[in-house]
This record gives structure tokens, C-alpha cells and sequence, in this order.
């Protein structure tokens, strides 16, 4: 099936609802992890409905507020990331957050939205800057220098240099920390030699000492 032209057009296009049912089992909105509205005269006590939908594309089921939240910041799937609709260049404005914000605020912390809006927005970021800057034919990770690994900026790290000044200091005490036995062994080596030329040593140095009363 191909891809949608736009969000309007999946949103009409590319979404069933989920009517609910003694025969559905039961199921947790992926976006706020709530448990969804699946069956018939099963109130939830203070907590208002959560109808359910499914994506035609990947048939994954969520909840219809989330996604529709979701959709207004990215154009994938929240379960699999599956493009949903062909995305556009527009910047995220303040009243798309402010309209995320408004559908989620009963679910989650303000605190926690903006900072789901922010790796979105980085991410988003990212993808753009590649896309313009990607050759043909030329993997984005090798193109970096970077291994399957790769962590990339934005999404899972902060972009500080604390990590690696962190291990660096680790690195240098252990180092210090070999060279400071090393030493002590070379001082224990050095004592043992010298009580061996002077006639001393653990077992003959005590039978050779004189400890007999002098006054006698």
C-alpha cells in the first residue's frame, strides 16, 4: 500500500476503529501506556475513556487521542516507527506543542511532554540534515566514521564531553594506580636484596643473632 500524501489524508484514509468488545482482549496505549477502552460496560473509576484505533498499515493498536497528539510532531508509527505519510519540511511551531500539550497534560507531566516534543524535534532535525547532506549510494553511519553502534546526537546522548572526561580521569587512576604498586614492589625487591648482603633473612637471621645476657 503506498504511502499517504499527507496526515489529513491518513487520518481519513488510514485508520479503523476499534469498537469494543467482550471478544478483544485487553490492551495498553503505547503512546501513554493506559490501559485502552477494549470492552463494552468496563468503566474505568476516575479516568475517562480511552478509544481505541488501528493503523491500517502495520495494524498496530493505540489510543485515537495519543496518536493524533503523536501525529502532529512525527509521521511514523509509535509502535514500530513505519512512515505513515510522506512528511513535510515545516518546522514544529509553538501551537502544534501547545495542541500536544493540551491532548496529553491529563496523562502525563508537563515536564515529561516537552521532553518527549524535544528528542522529536532533534531527531526530526537530524534526519533533515542528512537527508540534504547524504551522497547517493553512501551509508550515513560509515559515512560519520561511525560503527553499527553508533549512538547518534539528540536521541540518546546530550552532546556533553562529561563521558569522556569521566573516563579519561578513570583511565589516568588506573594507570596511577599500576605504576604506584609497581613501585611499592620495586622498594619491597630492593629491602629484600639488601638484607640478603648484609646476612639476614627470614630463618638463618634469627639463629645467627647472640641472645645471650651480656652481663653474664
Amino acid at each position: 500500500m503506498p504511502l499517504f500524501s499527507g496526515k489529513e489524508a491518513f487520518i481519513i484514509l488510514g485508520l479503523s476503529p476499534i469498537q469494543p468488545s467482550l471478544h478483544h482482549r485487553s490492551e495498553n496505549c503505547t503512546v501513554c501506556t493506559l490501559p485502552l477502552t477494549m470492552h463494552p460496560g468496563l468503566p474505568i473509576l476516575q479516568r475517562p475513556p480511552h478509544p481505541a484505533t488501528r493503523i491500517n498499515l502495520c495494524n498496530h493498536i493505540v489510543g485515537k487521542e495519543c496518536l493524533l497528539a503523536w501525529l502532529d510532531i512525527s509521521c511514523a508509527c509509535p509502535v514500530c516507527n513505519r512512515t505513515l505519510f510522506d512528511a513535510t519540511d515545516e518546522e514544529i511551531t509553538e501551537r502544534d506543542v501547545a495542541f500536544v500539550y493540551k491532548k496529553l497534560r491529563q496523562l502525563w507531566r508537563k515536564g515529561e511532554i516537552l521532553a518527549a516534543i524535544e528528542r522529536v524535534i532533534t531527531r526530526k532535525r537530524f534526519e533533515q540534515e542528512w537527508r540534504e547532506e547524504r551522497a547517493p549510494g553512501v551509508d550515513p553511519v560509515e559515512e560519520k566514521g561511525e560503527g553499527e553502534d553508533a549512538v547518534f546526537e539528540g536521541e540518546f546522548w546530550d552532546g556533553s564531553e562529561d563521558g569522556d572526561e569521566e573516563m579519561k580521569e578513570e583511565e589516568g587512576s588506573e594507570e596511577g594506580e599500576i605504576i604506584k604498586r609497581e613501585g611499592m614492589d620495586d622498594d619491597k625487591e630492593g629491602y629484600d636484596q639488601g638484607n640478603e648482603g648484609d646476612g639476614y633473612n627470614d630463618v638463618g637471621g634469627s639463629e645467627d643473632m647472640d641472645i645471650s645476657d651480656s652481663s653474664e
